[in-house]
């Protein structure tokens, strides 16, 4: 990509206020008096405070990625980032990045030191496909704590990454899970194999612990500061080229919906989800109109005409796509 901007992390240059910061804290959030809230509470145990309601209240998706003219971003990653921010701000999120880059810049203006590291996403094949963040100092001088603010991950406190081979386990999702360390500040969220159940991909990383099997879901690249700049520009290749074909055959969207006080999975179909993971429901989606109507009903915050958009830009990919000359796929 041509005329990268270098950025960093730094509250400066990714274009959140201070205003808008803490008015999303306090209003979006619903943390009121929040300052004094953090005074009572303590930096870590606010810090657990915001992820808690952050991941209540943004979903991760790709319908806001997939809606814009974003040939329009490229060369030019602040227009891209303000973008993203305003994704944030109005609740219609987006995906790690949108998330992770707000939610980092969250944090410096409530005086969290922190950086953004990558994560290994191997389903996709995309080195630091996604984006995460690490909170420096929180509890004492040189300690770390992993942050992770997308809603997909089951990682809802702040995790302290001082543990020596492997952390504390800790139930989400229905799933046990735990991390281990890898070597070089590469740390490895795995959840357990129950006995007689299979892994839940072939391919997946298996690590044997105290004759227990745990499945590889997740890596994180701790040590490792990302600039800014190197995730935007993934993101945008994902959203200009065919390096984000995966991300871009089907509307996705999954968070926590308010309306009726459950998780839900848009793919295809329609998952809805207790906090401990429990299959509620799940739906059949019969059309175009259907869908839109099942997200507007559960995520208010899309408009039936951005949902319509997604919808259409995804079917002309995919055509597109069926029609292509094999000649024209390069191998390099």
């Amino acid at each position: 990509m041509n005329n990268r901007i270098k950025l960093s992390t730094s509250v400066d240059e990714y274009p959140l206020s201070r205003e808008e910061a803490f008015e999303f804290v306090s209003d979006t959030l619903g943390i009121t008096n929040f300052q004094e809230v953090m005074k009572k509470q303590g930096k870590a145990a606010f810090l657990n405070t915001l992820l808690h309601r952050l991941k209540h209240t943004v979903p991760i998706t790709n319908v806001t990625a997939f809606t814009a003219d974003n040939d329009q971003f490229i060369g030019n990653e602040m227009l891209f980032l303000d973008k993203c921010k305003d994704d944030m701000l109005s609740c219609r999120s987006g995906q790690c990045l949108w998330i992770s880059g707000f939610f980092n810049a969250l944090l410096n203006h409530l005086h969290y030191r922190t950086t953004v590291c990558g994560a290994g996403d191997k389903y996709s094949g995309i080195l630091n496909a996604h984006a995460s963040v690490i909170v420096h100092n929180l509890e004492t001088h040189g300690s770390r704590h992993l942050a992770d603010s997308s809603p997909t991950y089951p990682i809802f406190e702040a995790v302290p990454l001082d543990f020596d081979q492997y952390s504390e386990s800790f139930i989400r999702f229905g799933k046990e899970w735990r991390f281990f360390h890898s070597g070089n500040g590469l740390i490895k969220l795995c959840n357990l194999i129950e006995e007689g159940k299979k892994r839940t991909f072939p391919f997946s990383e298996i690590i044997v612990s105290e004759g227990e099997q745990w499945e590889e879901f997740m890596d994180y690249r701790t040590r490792r500061h990302v600039p800014l700049s190197q995730f935007t520009e993934l993101c945008l290749r994902c959203m200009t080229t065919s390096v984000g074909d995966i991300y871009r055959r089907t509307l996705y969207i999954h968070g926590f919906s308010r309306v009726i006080g459950k998780w839900v999975t848009v793919q295809n179909k329609i998952w809805i989800r207790d906090e401990d993971g429990v299959l509620v429901k799940s739906m059949r989606v019969r059309s175009d109109h259907d869908m839109i109507d099942r997200v507007t009903e559960y995520f208010p915050q899309y408009p039936a005409s951005l949902i319509e958009t997604c919808l259409k830009n995804i079917r002309e990919y995919k055509s597109n796509q069926a029609v292509r000359p094999r000649s024209s796929v390069s191998m390099a």
